[in-house]
This record gives C-alpha cells, sequence and structure tokens, in this order.
C-alpha cells in the first residue's frame, strides 16, 4: 500500500462543510491501494471558531492515521492583549481591529503615510496567505520530523485556507515527492474580496507558484478549471476536475424515507441560510406579481425557506412578510441535519440561490443528489448551472422576475413536473466514486518505472 499525506485543516471532529471532502476521501482510499495520513489542526486553535461532532469521528477509517497540530492564534493573542489594556485606542487595539476585519477600510480610516504603512505592514504579517499562517510552520516541522517508515509517497493538500496549499507545496518539496493541489474554492477569484489591493496582488503571486509547483491540480468545477487555464495557460494539462459530493452513508439513511406526492400546493423547498448575496427578492417578486394578476391563488403553491433567514433588505423581507401571510411562502425554523435530510427526500422540488457566485457550488447541492429529487436553481450562469444541466439534475433558471413568473405559474397548475435524476446521476457524486478518480490520478503520477516512483510534470 501506498502512503498519501493529506493536509486537511478542517477534519472531524471539526464540523465545518471544509471537512467532509477530506474525510469522503479518505474513507474510500484504502480500497483503493492508499493508506492516508491526515495532518489537521487542533480544532482548540482553529480560526475561526468552529462547531465539532463527534459522530463524525466514527466515520474515519480505523487505518488512516489523523495528527492533529497546535498551533499559535495570534489574532486570539492579540484580542487578549487588547483586553488586558484599559483607556482609549491603544496600539494593540488598533492592530486588533486591522487584524479582526477592519483592516479592509483601514486606509480611508487612518490619515497619512505612516497609517499606511502601518497598516501594510500588519496586513501582509497576520492576513497573508490567511489567519491560519502560522499552522504552516507546525505542518513543515511535524511532516519533516516523520520517521522513515511514516513518509509518504505524495502530499495531498485541500484549501482553504490556503495557508494548507503553502504547506503542502514546502513539505512534498523537501520531502521529494509529488504534490496535488486541491482546491474546494477559488483563491484570487474568490466573490469575497481581499482586505486589500496589495495582499491581492500578493496572493496572486502565491497562488501562481502553487499551481506551477503542484504535479496536479485539482479543481472542484468545470469553471474554475478553465479559470486556472485561463489565469495560467502554463498549467493547462494538469488541471483536473473532482466534484465535491455526498457521503454513501446519506443514501443508507435515506433508503427508508419515502419520497412526496406531486399535487397541490406544489411545494419548492429551500434549506439551509438565505442571506443578503443569495436573497429570494426576484423570486418573492414574480410570486407578487403572479398574485396581483390573479393567475396564482391560495393552495397552488408554496415556497419553504426551512433554515436561518438572515436578509437585510428592507424591501425583500417586507415582501417577504406579505407573501407568508396570504400563504405563499413560508419561513421555518432550522432542522437537526438527519431531520434536514430526510425533509430533503420528502420534498417535491428542491430550491437553489445561486446569484453571483459563477466558479462555486453549494455544498448543499450534493446531498440534495443524494436524496434523488429534483432540482431547481434560481441564479446566473456558472459552475452550479452547468452541473445541474449536464447531469440532468433538475432545471436552471435565470434570477430575473419574468422567468420565474412563468416557471411558476406552471408549477402551480401541474405542467412543470420535474423528473428525478437517473441513480447512475446521483451515484456519481458518491465519495466512493469521486475516490476512484482520485486514486487513479495518484497511480498516474506514481508510475514505477523500473521499480522507482517517477514524478510526471
Amino acid at each position: 500500500m501506498k502512503r498519501v499525506l493529506m493536509l486537511a485543516y478542517y477534519f472531524p471532529p471539526i464540523a465545518a462543510s471544509g471537512s467532509l471532502r477530506p474525510l469522503g476521501f479518505c474513507q474510500h482510499l484504502e480500497e483503493n491501494g492508499y493508506i492516508s495520513h491526515i495532518v489537521s489542526t487542533d480544532p482548540q486553535d482553529a480560526h475561526p471558531p468552529v462547531n465539532q461532532d463527534a459522530d463524525l469521528l466514527e466515520r474515519i477509517p480505523t487505518a488512516a492515521r489523523v495528527d492533529r497540530l497546535t498551533h499559535p492564534n495570534r489574532l486570539r493573542q492579540l484580542l487578549e492583549l487588547r483586553d488586558g489594556l484599559r483607556g482609549g485606542e491603544s496600539q494593540a487595539q488598533a492592530v486588533t481591529q486591522a487584524v479582526a476585519g477592519d483592516s479592509a477600510n483601514v486606509e480611508e480610516k487612518r490619515q497619512g503615510l505612516f497609517g499606511r504603512i502601518k497598516a501594510a505592514v500588519l496586513n501582509r504579517l497576520f492576513l497573508f496567505p490567511d489567519h491560519q499562517k502560522p499552522w504552516i510552520k507546525a505542518v513543515e516541522k511535524h511532516v519533516l520530523a516523520l520517521p522513515a517508515d511514516a513518509r509518504p509517497d505524495i502530499v495531498f493538500a485541500t484549501g482553504n485556507p490556503w495557508s494548507g496549499l503553502v504547506a503542502g507545496m514546502r513539505v512534498a518539496k523537501k520531502l521529494g515527492v509529488p504534490f496535488v493541489a486541491d482546491f474546494r474554492d477559488p483563491w484570487t477569484r474568490n466573490p469575497k474580496p481581499a482586505v486589500s489591493e496589495a495582499i491581492h496582488q500578493l496572493s496572486c503571486k502565491l497562488e501562481q507558484q502553487v499551481v506551477e509547483a503542484a504535479d496536479l491540480v485539482i479543481a472542484n468545477t468545470e469553471s474554475l478549471k478553465q479559470q486556472f487555464i485561463d489565469d495560467y495557460p502554463e498549467i493547462d494539462g494538469k488541471v483536473k476536475v473532482l466534484t465535491n459530493g455526498y457521503g454513501e452513508h446519506l443514501i443508507d439513511l435515506l433508503a427508508s424515507v419515502t419520497g412526496p406526492e406531486l399535487s397541490a400546493p406544489y411545494e419548492l423547498c429551500h434549506y439551509g441560510s438565505v442571506y443578503e448575496l443569495r436573497k429570494p427578492d426576484r423570486l418573492l417578486e414574480a410570486i407578487s406579481g403572479l398574485v396581483e394578476q390573479g393567475r396564482l391563488q391560495p393552495g397552488q403553491l408554496i415556497v419553504r425557506f426551512r433554515g436561518h433567514w438572515g436578509v437585510e433588505d428592507a424591501d425583500c423581507n417586507a415582501l417577504a412578510d406579505a407573501l407568508e401571510q396570504a400563504g405563499f411562502i413560508s419561513r421555518e425554523p432550522a432542522l437537526a441535519h438527519q431531520d434536514y435530510l430526510k425533509a430533503m427526500k420528502q420534498s417535491q422540488y428542491l430550491l437553489i440561490l445561486q446569484q453571483d457566485f459563477p466558479l462555486q457550488i453549494p455544498g448543499k447541492l450534493y446531498e440534495y443528489i443524494a436524496t434523488g429529487r429534483p432540482v431547481v436553481m434560481i441564479g446566473g450562469r456558472g459552475a452550479t448551472a452547468q452541473l445541474i444541466e449536464t447531469n440532468g439534475l433538475g432545471l436552471t433558471l435565470e434570477n430575473e422576475s419574468q422567468a420565474l413568473a412563468e416557471f411558476l405559474s406552471g408549477l402551480a397548475q401541474g405542467r412543470c413536473e420535474l423528473h428525478p435524476p437517473t441513480p447512475d446521476a446521483v451515484s456519481q457524486f458518491g465519495y466512493a466514486s469521486l475516490t476512484r478518480e482520485l486514486a487513479s490520478h495518484f497511480d498516474q503520477l506514481l508510475q514505477r518505472e523500473d521499480g522507482t516512483n517517477i514524478t510526471l510534470r
């Protein structure tokens, strides 16, 4: 058996969504010829603080080794220093504000050359490549001290945080083994802006170093793969796509749950948080317009939002209040995770709001897929729409009131039945299938030639 070192800052018992991809891979790597050695962070040091779920530990294979490394949390140390000081805005307080998130506006808040220089230095020290920067040295020290029989044949690092990819690049070079850079999200093309233009430029240079140093770059969407090739043409040929997925335990969990009856009122169900960047304003406008035109009556259609409602837009909230009182939408509290999954399978149609994220796919889409129910995506063109259309997972709609009104009218009248995805379309997103593909990539990087591992560059 060959050994793969997986650098995954988020890993169980950490319950962040970023934990699920490395967990899914390590569950199936052994059956594909690889023993997993996972290096993660100590949950107590994770920044920002994250929830823990001890039940996730039961899904880690017994053959896998997991090392959870402690490392300094510089932001927390600065916060503690600030809290220990009294009086007006001290130097420590100013530093903390810059690191804690005010640094994007720090140049506007501070006048003069000294303030701009100080902001740049603080950003460079504490925010580049990200808050998890101290973990890089912890990983290097730990991995390079491993005994010979524990040394990996290949290094697989997943990001974000991007510090994990930097650590992977460094240890793979020092060990002389292939390096696989796994991008669960866009880095420099992320819709969330960098704290400053200077940090963005530094990040672009570092991202280029990582993808050029990698023997294999994995993007989790076709759109992200193409963006990498457009940005760095020299890496074309070593960028592959491996989507996120779902754990096969979900199929077992949902096996006994019966699906819904397709009858009025027809239901469109959204699970998870609704917030400003994913608000349903155009959808609500479409419903309101149909009601005003007499084309939609109570009892024909309801849109359910199950989870946190975090929309800040006053007009959107006022429209939601009116439609909720009239019985056309409902906002319901969050459920326990297993109850969420069961409710998903019992839903007629599952709703995804995906505006302004062309390179990303919401993690919950893969849980939607596992339920076998058809998906309705509202948003622009991009990775999510492409995945749904290519694999026959449901319907994609532009986030435009008139187009949404036509769809909703047909749905309310029973004229828009969507067919569930095929079993083959569902199974390809299980981590058993995805890990077989990952292992085949590893095999190609470790082709034997006269009994010696070689790296294909």
